[in-house]
C-alpha cells in the first residue's frame, strides 16, 4: 500500500467500524490492524488521535451521502426520497442489519462527550438537510416549507434506520419512506408555510 493510501484506508476502516460497533467500541489497534496501515502512521496523519480520525470518518460518510443525493437531485422530491432510502436500505440489509448510520451512531453516543465529534455530525446533517431542501425548492416548494419538510424527512429516515436495525427488518424504513414520499408529493408552490420555530415551544406547566 502506498503511503498516501494509508490515511484513506484508516478513515474508511474507521467509518465501517463506527457503523458496526460505535465509537467507544472502536479501538485504535483494531483500526490499524484492519486498515493495514503502519502503527506509526496513526498520529502522523491524525495528531488529534482517535477523535480526529473519527471526525474524518464522519466527513467521509457525509461526502458519500452528498454524492448520492446530488446524483438524485434532478428527480422529483418523492422519487428522490424513495431512491435514497432504497440505497440506505440495501446497505443495511447487506450488512445483516449490523451496520447502521455512522452519523447517528456517533451522535447518540458522543454528542455530550465530544464537541469535535458533535460538530462533525452536525456538519453532515447540515449538508444532508440542505440538499433535501434544495431538491424541494427546485420543485417549487417555498423555502420555509422546504426547510421544514427537509428536516422532517431527515429526522424520519434516521429514526427509521435505527428501528430497522433494532428490528432486523426493512419494514420501518419502507413504511417511513412511503409516508414521506406521499407527503412530498403533496407539496408545491401553494403549500401553506409552517409557523416559525417557537423557542418557547416546551413551556413549563
Amino acid at each position: 500500500m502506498a503511503r498516501g493510501d494509508h490515511r484513506q484506508a484508516m478513515v474508511r476502516t474507521t467509518k465501517a467500524l463506527l457503523q458496526e460497533q460505535g465509537y467507544p467500541g472502536t479501538g485504535l489497534n483494531e483500526i490499524i490492524r484492519r486498515s493495514g496501515a503502519p502503527k506509526g502512521s496513526m498520529y502522523h496523519y491524525f495528531p488529534g488521535g482517535k477523535e480526529a480520525l473519527g471526525a474524518a470518518a464522519l466527513e467521509l460518510a457525509g461526502e458519500e451521502i452528498r454524492a448520492q443525493l446530488v446524483a438524485l437531485g434532478d428527480l422529483p422530491p418523492a422519487e428522490a426520497i424513495v431512491r435514497s432510502a432504497e440505497i440506505l436500505g440495501r446497505e443495511l440489509a447487506a450488512s445483516g442489519f449490523g451496520a447502521g448510520s455512522p452519523v447517528a451512531t456517533v451522535a447518540l453516543e458522543m454528542s455530550s462527550a465530544s464537541d469535535v465529534l458533535r460538530e462533525a455530525c452536525a456538519k453532515v446533517y447540515d449538508v444532508w438537510h440542505q440538499l433535501l431542501q434544495e431538491n424541494l425548492m427546485r420543485a417549487g416548494v417555498p423555502e420555509t416549507t422546504a426547510r421544514a419538510a427537509a428536516m422532517v424527512t431527515l429526522s424520519t429516515i434516521e429514526g427509521a434506520l435505527l428501528l430497522s436495525r433494532v428490528q432486523r427488518s426493512l419494514e420501518p424504513l419502507q413504511r417511513a419512506t412511503e409516508v414521506l414520499a406521499l407527503l412530498a408529493s403533496q407539496l408545491g408552490p401553494h403549500t401553506p408555510e409552517p409557523p416559525p420555530f417557537d423557542h418557547a415551544w416546551l413551556r413549563a406547566d
